[in-house]
């Protein structure tokens, strides 16, 4: 497997760490420094920085009134590859500048401050998981579910609902998986796995006992084991495999909150979107929305 969508990445941070780490800070520091069709951009950013994150860098261009070229040569100025890093670094000054607006719901909030916050905090979720899952785990997780005879989803609670939502969506792409609704069920099931298999526990806490002991079930078997949690250190990734962290923030409703299932669902989803481009003979015409 090349290394080279990771080995760069040193050389990034080497030079990015030279730069303040506020992505508007940086613009603030290096504008004198930037060319006068750079600034123009960098005034359009200052401006109107929730306009960037929905328009192309052609779009940028001519809200700046300058070229596509030049918005990609305003991002490397800053220290980035282009405008999906940049835009992903304010993203969060972005996030940052509005925590205050959603640090918890209280009986006092009406409606649209109760919604806009609980929207908020499934942002963040998505955003900070973004940030915590490896990529290079995520990639060893593709390969090793290509490579299975069967994925086996295991998890309780909540968690169980999203293991039988990722069966049919494997199914409807022509690869096998199985999942179970009760311990004993997947107990035996895990018991019964062998090399040739890959067990996916999904916790967010990563300490369900249930679920810890089908994973080690399923380990002492011989499956490859993958953990699906918001703790990296936890009973669940000590016996992973490979371990993908998310990011959901805590709150009221904990592990059945709709952040902790929205950022487990990314995961999932990446992994689910990486089978379905990388294996021809998986149909991509069933994966509709019904």
């Amino acid at each position: 497997m090349s290394n080279t969508p990771f080995s760069s990445t040193h050389t990034l941070f080497q030079r990015r760490s030279l730069m303040p780490h506020s992505c508007s800070d940086r613009i603030r520091a290096r504008y004198d420094a930037l060319a006068p069709a750079e600034r123009r951009v960098a005034d359009f950013v200052l401006r109107a920085p929730d306009a960037v994150l929905s328009l192309t860098a052609r779009e940028m261009g001519s809200q700046a009134e300058t070229s596509e070229a030049t918005v990609i040569r305003f991002c490397q100025s800053l220290g980035y590859k282009g405008l999906p890093e940049f835009r992903t670094d304010l993203m969060r000054d972005i996030f940052a500048a509005k925590r205050k607006d959603y640090q918890g719901v209280n009986p006092s909030d009406n409606a649209s401050e109760l919604i806009r916050k609980v929207a908020y905090r499934s942002i963040e979720a998505l955003q900070q998981t973004l940030t915590t899952v490896d990529p290079e785990e995520l990639q060893r997780a593709v390969v090793a579910i290509r490579q299975a005879r069967a994925t086996y989803f295991f998890g309780s609670g909540g968690s169980a609902h999203m293991a039988q939502q990722m069966v049919l969506k494997f199914l409807r792409m022509g690869q096998r998986a199985v999942t179970y609704t009760d311990y004993f069920s997947q107990i035996i099931g895990a018991s019964m796995l062998g090399p040739e298999d890959v067990a996916v526990g999904l916790s967010y806490t990563g300490a369900t006992r249930d679920t810890v002991e089908v994973v080690t079930a399923a380990k002492e078997a011989g499956a490859t084991v993958i953990a699906v949690t918001n703790f990296p250190r936890s009973p669940l990734t000590e016996v992973a495999d490979i371990a993908l962290i998310t990011g959901a923030p805590p709150g009221i409703l904990g592990g059945e909150a709709g952040p902790a299932r929205i950022a487990q669902l990314m995961v999932l989803d990446a992994i689910a979107t990486a089978l379905a481009i990388n294996w021809p003979q998986a149909p991509t015409d069933g994966l509709t929305d019904e």
